[in-house]
């Protein structure tokens, strides 16, 4: 076989396995963020960084140099904590009971109507409150907070015999029944009490938990929350998880298992990557046969010192692999 077919062909499985492959691997993400998002609404982030940094890390690197924007992730922390929350907890189809969406990804983890105890503060047509001071007299009312100085006993700050108000059922407060976050979490206690630190010195996030209730401009929900942390050296997937749930216990079961789940491909690999070996192929032919000693692809051949013909195989190759391959990915409805 021709010694350029080969380099072709070797050209063309380098760049299948460094750009096309993850996108194969991760199909049913990309799928199940298309299916919760039709109209594009929520487009806090390009969910295509996640397959790249998940498949390898020098396809994530290449990609963030090809592809700078806005979307992209402060550090590996943020793509981290995302991947454990879609893995474990995304909504339809990836998991039958899942509810990570991305709203609750850009936009807020409030959902639904609440129809529980209200106050004086302004409430959406759902029924929820509209501002923070809102928001901390309703967390407030399910966690039996009752203020209180920094003291070694930390229980010091809720109201006597309120350890089950915070898991009542139908009480709404879906911080703990969809989240599982607990009342004295440094998320919740932080916001409550509006230290900087806990009662053994240890720093506090107040303002964090407000991208997840929607209040304020910007970018919201689990990526907004994890923004919260830009300006501080605490910015790892095991910050963003201690402030939520423990700084002394594990991220819930539920949550654990997205560190070691993977998705499941949905699309056919093996078919899509027969077309582009056979569309490098035969593009490799044509473009040798026709292109030649002359023409505007043999001249860039020679400018980088490769003449004619194997020049030209290079570029049919990849065109056809290419154009193939795309072609057998949208049949196989990786896309």
């Amino acid at each position: 076989m021709n010694t350029w077919v080969l380099v072709s062909i070797g050209i063309i499985s380098v760049l299948w396995f460094i750009f096309v492959k993850p996108l194969f691997d991760y199909s049913p993400w990309f799928n199940w963020w298309k299916e919760n998002n039709p109209n594009g609404e929520y487009d806090c982030m390009d969910i295509y960084y996640i397959a790249y940094y998940n498949y390898s890390l020098l396809s994530y690197y290449i990609y963030s140099i090809l592809n700078p924007g806005t979307k992209g992730f402060k550090g590996s922390g943020e793509i981290q904590f995302i991947t454990n929350m879609i893995a474990s907890n995304g909504s339809p189809p990836l998991n039958d009971d899942g509810i990570v969406t991305p709203k609750t990804i850009c936009k807020t983890l409030v959902s639904g109507n609440y129809t529980g105890g209200r106050g004086s503060w302004p409430v959406n047509k759902e029924g929820w409150p509209t501002t923070e001071s809102g928001w901390r007299e309703l967390i407030t009312q399910w966690s039996g907070y009752a203020g209180g100085k920094r003291d070694p006993n930390k229980d010091s700050i809720w109201a006597p015999n309120s350890e089950k108000k915070w898991s009542t059922p139908g009480n709404g407060n879906f911080l703990y029944h969809n989240w599982g976050f607990p009342r004295d979490s440094p998320l919740i206690i932080g916001f409550l009490t509006q230290w900087s630190d806990d009662y053994l010195g240890r720093k506090l996030f107040p303002s964090s938990i407000l991208p997840l209730l929607g209040v304020g401009t910007g970018t919201g929900g689990l990526l907004g929350y994890m923004r919260r942390f830009e300006d501080s050296e605490q910015s790892s997937l095991n910050d963003f998880e201690r402030n939520l749930w423990s700084l002394d216990k594990p991220p819930p079961q539920w949550y654990n298992k997205g560190k070691s789940k993977r998705p499941t491909q949905k699309c056919n690999g093996g078919s899509v990557a027969s077309g582009a070996i056979s569309g490098g192929l035969g593009g490799a032919f044509l473009g040798g046969a026709a292109v030649g000693e002359t023409g505007t692809v043999a001249s860039i051949g020679a400018t980088l010192g490769i003449e004619g013909g194997p020049f030209g195989m290079i570029i049919g190759g990849l065109v056809g692999a290419l154009a193939q391959g795309i072609a057998s990915a949208a049949q196989s409805k990786c896309f």
